[in-house]
């Protein structure tokens, strides 16, 4: 899979489960637990398979702000997808 594909998957993934997250909180109706989480977790497989050749380089770990910023991110969304049920 090309890490371009894999950010568009991670992309509209996160999209779609914001506007689903956001328009059940204006209805005030209950979110679809499975179709969120579902949705985060392949958003994040596919955030993975776009940070995991950033990172892991020839040279050694490569620690930026940016990556480890999504790192963060990625431990926080596998604790809540872990958690909530």
């Amino acid at each position: 899979m090309s890490v371009f594909l894999a950010f568009v998957i991670a992309l509209i993934a996160y999209v779609i489960a914001s506007v689903h997250l956001w328009w059940a909180l204006v209805q005030v109706k209950p979110v679809h637990r499975g179709l969120t989480l579902g949705l985060l977790v392949v958003g994040m497989l596919a955030h993975a398979v776009t940070l995991y050749p950033l990172i892991v380089t020839a040279r050694g770990l490569n620690f930026n702000l940016f990556h480890t910023a999504s790192l963060v991110g990625l431990f926080f969304l596998a604790f809540y997808a872990v958690f909530s049920s």
